[in-house]
């Protein structure tokens, strides 16, 4: 992961987190596409019939649809551009999907805090807003989770600039 902190001015700060590899399309991919190249050349020259009446030639087409489907969802980059007199705008952009923007007023953040959390096999560290009539916490990071030195880099900035 890329980090970026863009000082704007003494009372804005932006701080993006990025993914290094650009490219959505893995190595799985071009073994899938050249899987069903090859199976449809099979069923061609070896069996004389149309590859379309195979479930393996199915099998490989779904595989690829649902990958793709998949690639909607991988986050591109997350930014946290913290504003003195406003609030903090979370925003997250997507390799094949639109971009999202979460806006939270000054005045219903309640508390920044660093927290940690359990998953499978490890223990991270996350971000997160406490914000006023929200019964859950709003995450600064949901996908691309920093490490915890840069964490803490970005919630002193944040807690400069929002206090």
């Amino acid at each position: 992961m890329e980090y970026n902190c863009i000082h704007i001015n003494n009372d804005v700060k932006e701080y993006r987190i990025s993914r290094k590899d650009k490219s959505i399309v893995t190595k799985f991919d071009y073994f899938l596409l050249s899987l069903l190249l090859l199976t449809a050349l099979y069923h061609h020259i070896y069996l004389e019939a149309s590859a379309l009446r195979s479930f393996s030639t199915y099998l490989i087409i779904f595989l690829i649809i649902f990958k793709f489907y998949l690639k909607l969802f991988i986050v591109k980059e997350e930014s946290l551009i913290v504003m003195r007199e406003l609030g903090v705008q979370i925003k997250r952009k997507y390799f094949l999907r639109p971009d999202t923007l979460e806006f939270i007023d000054k005045n219903k953040i309640q508390n920044v805090i660093i927290n940690e959390g359990i998953t499978k096999h490890n223990v991270i560290f996350y971000m997160a807003f406490i914000v006023e009539g929200k019964n859950k916490m709003v995450l600064a990071f949901e996908d691309l989770i920093p490490r915890l030195n840069i964490l803490l880099q970005i919630y002193r900035g944040t807690l400069s600039v929002i206090k």
